[in-house]
C-alpha cells in the first residue's frame, strides 16, 4: 500500500459519503451519508475546504479523509473539532494517523492564529465502540472528556401530556429565524461545550437539505419566544436504521423557563407531527451529563440508549 495526503478535489465528495457511511455502519451508526451532506459540511463558514480537508489516497484510490472544524468564540472558549473517516477495509494501516497528524497540526495553527478571551481546546470525538479511534486520540495527547447519549423512540404509545397553560407551542415561522437563534444561544449559554451559533451556521442548520421546518415548534409566551424544537429528517438513512425517522436536532428552553413544561410540551408536539407525517421513530442526542435534567425527561417520554459517543479533548 502506497499511501499519500492531499487536498480535496471537487470529485472526491462522493467517495467521502461512501467513506463516511461505511465507516459509521461499522461503529454501529446506521445511517447514510450523502454527497449533498459532505458538499454542505465542507461549505460552511467553519471549513476552508482547499486547506482544512485532508484525503488519504492509496494510489488513485481515496481511503479516508479528515477535516478540520474551528467554533470562533472572541468572547469566551474556542474550540477547533477534527473530523473524518477511514474506509474500514483500510483501518489499521496507517490510514488514519496520517490524516490525524495532518488535521492537529492544521488545528493548532488555526487555534494559535485565532483570538480569544478564554482558552483553546482541540477536540474529536467517535462512537464508544471506535476502539482504534480512541487509541489515535490518546496518542496525540487528548484525554475522554464528556459521553453523549443517541436515544430512539418509536412512535407508538405517545405521552399523553396535559395542554400547557403558561405558554403555547406553534409551528416554526422561518421570518423569525434570527430571533430562533438568539434563543437557541441564550438557551445553550450555560451548555458544556457550546459556542454560539453564527447566522451562517444557523441558516445551514435550519434551511440545509435535512431541515423539516414543517415539522419543528415555538414555544411562545405572547410574541416571545421561551423554547424551540428544530427537526432534521434523513431520508436516505430509513433503509439502514429500518424505519422512517425524524430527529429532535435542537431542542432548547431559555434559562427562566426552564422545568416548567415548555421541553416536554415541544417534544410531545413533535411527536404528534412525525407520527401524523407518517413516520416510526423519534431520535436524539444528549450529553449524558447535562445538568438540565434533559436526560430524566427522555426516559420519561419513553426514550432509550441506543449507543454512546465520546468526546477527546486537549488544552492547547
Amino acid at each position: 500500500m502506497t499511501l499519500s495526503i492531499r487536498s480535496l478535489h471537487p470529485d472526491d465528495i462522493l467517495r467521502c459519503a461512501e467513506i463516511a457511511t461505511r465507516s459509521c455502519l461499522a461503529d454501529g451508526k446506521s445511517l447514510v451519508v450523502t454527497a449533498e451532506e459532505v458538499k454542505e459540511e465542507f461549505s460552511l463558514p467553519n471549513v476552508d475546504a482547499g486547506r482544512d480537508v485532508f484525503v488519504a489516497v492509496d494510489g488513485d484510490l481515496v481511503v479516508g479523509y479528515s477535516y478540520t472544524y474551528m467554533l470562533h468564540n472572541p468572547e469566551g472558549d474556542q474550540r477547533c473539532y477534527v473530523f473524518g473517516h477511514v474506509d474500514p477495509p483500510h483501518r489499521r494501516r496507517g490510514v488514519g494517523r496520517m490524516l490525524m497528524d495532518h488535521a492537529v497540526a492544521r488545528a493548532r495553527v488555526i487555534l494559535e492564529s485565532s483570538p480569544c478571551s478564554g482558552s483553546s481546546f482541540l477536540r474529536a470525538d467517535c462512537p464508544t465502540t471506535n476502539i482504534g479511534a480512541q487509541a489515535l486520540f490518546a496518542s496525540h495527547g487528548m484525554e475522554p472528556v464528556r459521553w453523549f447519549s443517541n436515544l430512539w423512540r418509536p412512535l407508538q404509545q405517545l405521552p399523553q401530556l396535559a395542554p400547557p397553560t403558561e405558554f403555547k407551542i406553534v409551528a416554526w415561522d422561518p421570518e423569525r429565524n434570527e430571533t430562533l437563534r438568539q434563543v437557541k444561544n441564550t438557551a445553550f449559554a450555560d451548555h458544556w461545550g457550546s459556542t454560539p451559533t453564527s447566522a451562517e451556521n444557523w441558516e445551514q442548520l435550519t434551511m440545509g437539505s435535512a431541515a423539516r421546518l414543517d415539522l419543528s415548534f415555538e414555544a411562545r409566551v405572547g410574541e416571545r419566544t421561551v423554547g424551540l424544537l428544530l427537526t432534521h429528517r434523513y431520508p436516505h438513512d430509513d433503509e439502514v436504521v429500518g424505519g422512517r425517522f425524524g430527529w429532535i436536532d435542537k431542542l432548547a428552553t431559555i434559562p427562566d423557563w426552564r422545568a416548567r413544561g415548555v421541553a416536554s410540551s415541544l417534544i410531545g408536539s413533535a411527536l404528534l407531527a412525525y407520527d401524523q407525517q407518517g413516520l416510526t421513530h423519534a431520535a436524539l442526542d444528549v450529553d449524558t451529563s447535562s445538568q438540565t435534567g434533559a436526560n430524566r425527561l427522555y426516559e420519561r417520554l419513553g426514550f432509550t440508549l441506543k449507543f454512546l459517543t465520546v468526546t477527546w479533548s486537549l488544552s492547547t
